[in-house]
């Protein structure tokens, strides 16, 4: 049986454009909260070489 009064561990999805914050700010919330972060991959991510194409 599952326990109705039992809080579900929070899960915060974060986006933004590159550069902005969002590994730094990650991994400060997680610190003080003592959450676990999960990042996204990005060797395998797709779009990032046309970003950085010149």
């Amino acid at each position: 049986m599952k326990n109705k009064n039992k809080i579900p561990k929070p899960f915060i999805g974060l986006a933004g454009n590159i550069g902005v914050g969002k590994t730094t700010f990650t991994k400060t919330i997680s610190e003080r909260c003592g959450w676990k972060p999960f990042y996204e991959s990005v060797s395998d991510n797709p779009y990032l070489n046309d970003f950085y194409k010149e």
